[in-house]
């Protein structure tokens, strides 16, 4: 398998975990704000019991094996982080402060693998590119205008999209997953409430 079709392969589950806001919208929709999450808390249940039977109990999932890490093997798997982040995303943020976060997290996070992969010969960080980053910061903004310019001001979304960029870029042993989509959230939030 390419490096390409790997980082693709890995960040799939990642992606799937976005796509479980549809059923989160259709649930607060009908139901509130609560049901929702409660749908998203019980499936981080269903992703947190397969880690109790892949790092406590030795099983091994050959898929899921090949699409994680060295240090996700031995640790709990970024998707479980990602999804704590989206369950806290929405709860604490306004809807489209929280899907821009989370987008900004996995799609930047992507873009720079790619780019950094295909095109990254200078390096920025330890093992982040100089392109890498800058094609990280690039869709990042992207993502703010088209999720959130008809709602906030530009400043709200130029400083999410450097915080998601920053976050990503100086995270080694902490998860991004997590942080990335919390922190700029929060900065997303604070700025529209200052």
């Amino acid at each position: 398998m390419s490096q390409f079709a790997k980082i693709l392969a890995k960040k799939s589950l990642h992606i799937l975990v976005l796509f479980l806001l549809i059923p989160f919208g259709m649930l607060e929709a009908w139901h509130g704000k609560q049901a929702g999450i409660l749908f998203l808390v019980g499936v981080l249940i269903v992703f947190l019991v397969l880690e109790y039977f892949r790092l406590e109990l030795d099983w091994k999932v050959p898929l899921f094996q090949q699409l994680m890490s060295q240090r996700e093997r031995e640790n709990i798997y970024s998707v479980v982080y990602f999804l704590a982040g989206a369950i806290i995303c929405v709860a604490a943020f306004d809807t489209s402060i929280a899907v821009a976060s989370l987008l900004m997290t996995i799609l930047g996070e992507l873009t720079a693998s790619i780019v950094g992969l295909k095109y990254g010969t200078t390096l920025f960080i330890k093992n982040k590119t100089v392109v890498g980053t800058t094609s990280e910061l690039v869709v990042n903004l992207l993502i703010g205008f088209v999720v959130l310019s008809s709602v906030y001001q530009f400043y709200v979304i130029i400083a999410m999209a450097f915080v998601a960029t920053f976050i990503e870029v100086i995270i080694d042993e902490l998860d991004e997953h997590l942080l990335g989509p919390i922190f700029s959230g929060f900065v997303g939030q604070l700025l529209i409430l200052l």
